[in-house]
């Protein structure tokens, strides 16, 4: 992510990271949450590790929403898989819906971030 300089005044109304799941199932807890800052001229990119708890007994699949600093893109996105860092291709929209299917047919489990309202972004995470 490349942030603006300016500073983030958080409220009592900010929510964090949060991973829904089924309402049948445990939720899934934030367990840790890691920020990195390194400041570059007029920007800082701002890396975020999330690791979460599941409860349950089983793997599960979720959604996993966060929000973003007013002025803050995303610039980057990995996903962890048997222990390894796995990175991610920014394309447009439509490209990766197009690759996003290729992918499932395929029977490979592909990572997708979406932006879907104002700062607000989603990913499906699975298996958590």
């Amino acid at each position: 992510m490349i942030l603006s300089k300016r500073k983030k005044q958080f409220s009592s109304t900010d929510t964090l990271p949060f991973i829904r799941v089924n309402e049948e199932e445990v939720e899934v807890k934030l367990q840790s949450l890691d920020i990195d800052v390194k400041v570059n001229g007029l920007y800082a990119e701002t890396t975020q590790k999330m690791v979460f708890y599941n409860p349950n007994y089983i793997d599960l699949e979720g959604e996993l929403q966060f929000p973003m600093p007013d002025g803050g893109v995303v610039c980057g996105y990995a996903l962890d898989i048997d222990g390894k860092m796995r990175d991610g291709v920014i394309v447009s929209k439509q490209k990766a819906r197009m690759v996003l299917e290729t992918e499932i047919r395929k029977g490979i489990d592909p990572g997708l971030i979406e932006q879907v309202m104002g700062n607000i972004y989603r990913t499906r995470v699975y298996p958590i």
